[in-house]
């Protein structure tokens, strides 16, 4: 998964559309997360929360910068917070197709004007019914009905990697 998941974060920001791909699991919180998480004062429950895993992407402002670091502001959601954390609590893929139009949910609009980000994917990473994770990607375009249907499948595949690396894990111990 070390290797996978940054894999398909890269593959996934080759598109000429696509700003930045990012990955978040779901796993509990190690010891000083949750103080130093930016969204402690939203988080409801302290077991279990969105940690970045993979990201890349690369800013239209400084083109020599590639959006690899998972310690940034956003590397951890609480479930149910902001649109990854929703995303994680109810298992549903989001599409905001115009971002302007309903920038209300962005945390930083200043990003989202520079880097002319104009609309926003995610997708649970589900196996068995239950959530392992968030699949997002920012993109410059809107994507059209195949990327979207696209995206979900990689969701899919990335799920049922996750699971069947947990489970040998789980065996080796």
């Amino acid at each position: 998964l070390s290797e996978l998941l940054p894999l398909a974060a890269h593959r996934l920001a080759e598109s000429p559309a696509a700003a930045l791909a990012r990955i978040w699991l779901i796993q509990p919180p190690r010891t000083g997360d949750c103080a130093a998480c930016r969204f402690a004062n939203e988080c409801s429950q302290r077991e279990r929360c969105l940690h970045l895993v993979a990201s890349a992407g690369r800013s239209i402002q400084q083109p020599e910068i590639v959006w690899q670091r998972l310690d940034g502001a956003f590397r951890r959601f609480p479930i149910g917070v902001r649109k990854v954390g929703q995303i994680a609590v109810t298992g549903e893929a989001l599409e905001v197709a115009d971002v302007a139009a309903s920038h209300d949910w962005v945390t930083n609009p200043d990003w989202i004007r520079a880097e002319q980000i104009t609309s926003f994917v995610g997708h649970p990473l589900v196996h068995r019914g239950g959530v392992l994770g968030v699949l997002a990607l920012f993109s410059r375009d809107k994507p059209g009905e195949l990327c979207f249907e696209w995206l979900r499948m990689i969701a899919n595949h990335l799920a049922a990697a996750i699971a069947n690396a947990r489970a040998l894990e789980e065996i080796e111990n």
